[in-house]
């Protein structure tokens, strides 16, 4: 045997540091450096546990290090799973050209016209209050942290009323509860799980009322015996009593998504039509733009908002902002072809049913082509799905394949169903039909 591959007996057959970094050629010194500490110490653990250890191992292991550590970690990937918002590979898609700040300075808190300090959030209130049809906006950096601003900007050390049916769980185990504890406000329970009527919230109001708080059920729905009052019927109990309404609806959808296969869904300008003082939701959901936390509403409160602590902690970008924009400019001149999750939405299913065949044929015998449907995700609503087509692979082990599809380069994502390997075809984007046919016969 070579002495690469000879066992390593004792703590002291572990190689010096030095040595390892001069069979790491071509890394950089910290890199090569970094590389070679983590696989001997490694390597210790295992001889430590009673393993064995060869330095061929430790060798591999140090190149292994030294490789990841100079690739970009946070890659591009080809959603293929069938959730168009899917948390875990960032939500909703962003515009390739979302700004020409990127690897440049940029005038984010500089007016150009008086060569002095700007405002931020300038064009994207502007942007937001025409879209909405609110008095102001203020962009945070998610819409939890739009709720913890909004509560202890304007109800901190009172009562916040909420209804027992929306004491809902994010994810995380995050609960709206909890935040509200965090926001210095007390909870104020109203209704049951599954009842809650306008003249509950009503009689709840009281002098320590601080604000009527609505949460969107974003990942459940309860039906059957149920009851619960339009948004319009507690704007009217607020206005009556005199405390604000704050509706944390999640979604950030912009738009009526009727004809796109999404119907009955909030949106910004049509919830502060219907007198809601608050309006949060989210920048990276049916929106189409960046994790934010966008909040419209009544400018007193925006200001209040604004001025409190904790907006600075919250402070979001030159990125966000810059993608932000974008998108809100792109539904502001009804330019919506660019924004990357109306097109997938706004997919005809004739030509996903296309693109399904044409992958299928390309792959041969193991694949055919099976109706389905996307789900949104992201907590958007637990019961829209959109109809779709996938191609569905056959292979003795359906989770070998999954694993070796996130091997390739960039990595495909699919979903294992009934025993078949399930490509989505409606989130691929113009570009990616090469990328999974030779990803798939690598795999295959």
């Amino acid at each position: 045997m070579t002495s690469d591959e000879q066992f390593l007996k004792t703590l002291r057959d572990l190689p010096r540091v030095d040595d390892l970094i001069a069979r790491l050629d071509g890394a950089p010194p910290a890199v090569a450096r970094a590389a070679a500490r983590n696989a001997i110490e490694r390597g210790r653990s295992e001889l430590q546990r009673g393993c064995e250890v060869t330095l061929q191992q430790i060798v591999a292991q140090a190149q292994k290090e030294a490789g990841e550590l100079l690739e970009d970690r946070v890659q591009r990937v080809i959603n293929m799973s069938g959730t168009i918002l899917h948390t875990g590979l960032g939500r909703a898609p962003l515009p390739l050209d979302f700004g020409r700040t990127q690897g440049e300075y940029a005038a984010l808190e500089f007016s150009l016209e008086t060569g002095e300090r700007g405002d931020r959030q300038a064009w994207v209130r502007e942007h937001l209050i025409a879209l909405t049809g609110a008095e102001d906006s203020l962009v945070v950096n998610n819409c939890a942290g739009a709720v913890l601003l909004a509560l202890a900007a304007i109800s901190a050390g009172k009562e916040v009323i909420l209804s027992r049916g929306e004491m809902v769980e994010i994810g995380g185990s995050f609960r709206v509860p909890e935040i509200i504890a965090q926001s210095g406000c007390r909870l104020k329970e109203v209704g049951t799980t599954n009842k809650t009527r306008a003249s509950d919230y009503s009689r709840a109001v009281g002098k320590e009322t601080g604000a009527i708080l609505r949460c969107h059920t974003s990942n459940y729905k309860i039906v059957g015996f149920t009851e619960t009052p339009s948004v319009g019927q507690i704007a009217a109990v607020a206005k009556e009593k005199g405390v604000p309404f704050i509706f944390d609806f999640g979604t950030g959808c912009m738009i009526d998504l009727a004809p796109f296969g999404l119907p009955g869904l909030d949106s910004f300008p049509g919830l502060v039509s219907q007198g809601v003082d608050l309006v949060l939701g989210s920048g990276d959901k049916l929106l189409g733009g960046p994790q934010a936390g966008i909040i419209v509403g009544r400018k007193e409160l925006i200001a209040a908002c604004a001025a409190h602590p904790l907006a600075r902690a919250l402070r979001v970008d030159k990125l966000t902002l810059a993608a932000l924009e974008a998108v809100l400019r792109a539904y502001r001149t009804g330019q919506l072809d660019k924004i990357p999750l109306l097109r997938i939405l706004g997919t005809p299913l004739p030509e996903i049913r296309r693109r399904a065949r044409a992958l299928a044929k390309a792959l041969g015998a193991k694949a055919s082509v099976v109706e389905s449907e996307s789900e949104l995700g992201a907590g958007c609503s637990p019961d829209l799905k959109v109809p779709t087509y996938c191609v569905a692979i056959k292979s003795d082990s359906p989770t070998k394949l999954y694993q070796a599809l996130l091997k390739v380069d960039p990595p495909v994502i699919g979903r294992i169903e009934k025993g078949l390997l399930l490509l989505d075809c409606r989130t691929i984007q113009q570009g990616d039909f090469r990328p999974v046919k030779s990803a798939l016969e690598k795999a295959l």
